[in-house]
């Protein structure tokens, strides 16, 4: 359901799965290093620490948001939530602050020194919260079911600051990245287009369909079926080249050109 490399082993890799399993492999071997069997119910999501940080967190149907040591096979915390926790996210200028998303329609902010109360919430979606990403070191931005995405500044206890509409999201998890220097926000849709926004405004910039190859002719064609959509996208942390994957399973890399 999800994956994150670590920042101080960049041969390892953490997954998780809907078995309830979060599992550490070798990329370099494809064997597994360790895995955590404590959540009861699905796992949607996955994020290792920042660099230096021997930590990961994952998040579950089971509302439980837990951290893990790299070091030990059980827990060192466990969070609590209302409903399920559909993504969580450490933040990468201090490891010690994670905000995860629920199927409340919140997003959750901690300090884990003190993790028996939220530092905030932020409560402007109306359906629930299905991905989270940092833009700088004041602000994340959160995408929802609702079909939309928002910005907070959680330097101002999770002040809105912006909003986000025009790609389409009512049932499914479409992703959501941010470019390496914040400017560009992605997303999915359900329409199978990605969608990007330039972080001042928002209304998209860009609309990219995501055409798929025919396997009769090689072609590509844009195809009409309703059932299909973009499910996840990736900026490259080096350049403006971005990753995307859709429902039908095709997988292309993008380039956002200057002209």
């Amino acid at each position: 359901s999800c994956v994150s490399w670590s920042h101080n082993n960049t041969a390892h890799l953490a997954s998780s799965d809907y078995d309830g399993a979060v599992t550490v492999l070798d990329t370099f071997t494809g064997k597994p290093v360790i895995a955590y069997v404590e959540h009861e119910c699905r796992v949607w999501t996955v994020d290792y620490a920042p660099l230096g940080m021997q930590y990961l967190a994952s998040g579950s149907d089971d509302a439980k948001v837990k951290i893990w040591s790299t070091n030990q096979r059980r827990s060192t915390l466990t969070i609590s939530s209302l409903a399920n926790v559909c993504t969580v996210r450490f933040n990468p200028y201090d490891s010690n602050h994670i905000v995860f998303g629920s199927a409340d329609h919140n997003a959750w902010y901690y300090d884990l020194r003190y993790p028996s109360r939220e530092l905030f919430k932020c409560s402007d979606h109306r359906k629930a919260i299905s991905c989270v990403r940092y833009v700088d070191s004041n602000h994340f931005v959160t995408a929802s079911t609702d079909g939309t995405l928002r910005m907070w500044n959680h330097k101002e206890t999770g002040q809105c600051v912006r909003k986000y509409e025009g790609h389409i999201n009512d049932k499914n998890f479409v992703g959501l990245s941010v470019s390496s220097d914040g400017n560009w926000l992605s997303c999915g849709s359900e329409d199978n287009h990605i969608y990007t926004y330039f972080t001042p405004i928002t209304r998209p910039a860009i609309q990219t369909p995501f055409a798929a190859p025919s396997i009769v002719t090689g072609r590509e064609s844009h195809s009409d079926d309703p059932t299909l959509f973009v499910s996840a996208v990736a900026w490259r942390r080096t350049e403006n080249v971005m990753i995307a994957g859709n429902s039908h399973g095709v997988v292309k890399m993008l380039e956002l050109a200057e002209g």
